[in-house]
């Protein structure tokens, strides 16, 4: 009878490892390794309502007149190469009537360089050349991983370099969304050259901790503790064995 339950002990122990191990790949494939697909995240607690300023007619005009603006811009694809030799790939909008100011806007989570229109627009009929990069591990950028902003703070700077040294930019502006809001932010800690006067960060996260719980709770109604903690041992070993080679 002893020997019976240690070893239903021991196979319960196993199958909640096997479990655990097999949770924490399937997060980190979800949530940290590149993809193409886009993921609908849990923006807030369930009393959160979003407010609408337009009617729907007005909105859907609204839309359209961004899009038709959209497609008669001419964007350029700009690169540079990362610290640790990945190549980044941004599109980059010059204004026709230039004023020395530029802005660069980070795309959120799964986003890409296509996004923003609309902020895009509006910057632009300001008078601001507008740098809109892939961030690594999306769109035209290499990198197999997604590092939710603490990596790409150093491409930031180097985006800012080539705004104020090739582009000619006198006055610069990092504007983030969400993912791209923590990035802008993790930047704002570096070397970043004179001519950035400004960073805005629209709806950016606290930790990628209580963001990654925050989904779990809501999407799979999971608890954060031990999954979080497993996935982040196996992304620290996938990483490892991994990165950071660029794709080819």
């Amino acid at each position: 009878m002893k020997k019976k339950i240690i070893w239903i002990t021991i196979g319960t122990l196993l199958a909640i490892f096997i479990g655990l191990i097999a949770a924490g790949n399937y997060f980190y494939n979800v949530a940290i390794n590149r993809s193409h697909e886009s993921v609908d995240l849990h923006g807030g607690g369930e009393s959160v309502t979003a407010a609408k300023l337009l009617s729907e007619d007005d909105e859907q005009k609204k839309l359209e007149e961004i899009k038709a603006w959209t497609e008669k811009q001419n964007f350029e694809i700009v690169e540079i190469k990362s610290d640790d030799g990945l190549k980044l790939q941004a599109r980059f909008l010059k204004n026709a009537n230039p004023s020395g100011k530029a802005v660069i806007l980070a795309h959120g989570y799964k986003g890409n360089s296509e996004q923003m229109p609309g902020i895009t627009k509006f910057y632009y009929e300001q008078g601001y050349d507008i740098l809109k990069p892939d961030a690594r591990g999306h769109g035209l950028s290499e990198g197999d991983y997604i590092g939710y902003g603490w990596h790409d703070r150093k491409d930031y700077v180097q985006w800012s370099n080539f705004l104020a040294e090739e582009a000619g930019a006198d006055d610069i502006f990092l504007h983030g969304f969400s993912m791209g809001a923590a990035t802008v932010l993790m930047a704002s800690g570096e070397k970043l050259p004179e001519q950035v006067k400004g960073i805005i960060a629209d709806s950016g996260y606290t930790t990628v901790l209580e963001e990654l719980s925050h989904q779990l709770k809501y999407l799979y109604n999971l608890p954060a503790f031990p999954i979080m903690q497993v996935t982040s041992v196996i992304t620290n070993i996938r990483q490892a064995t991994h990165s950071p080679k660029p794709r080819h």
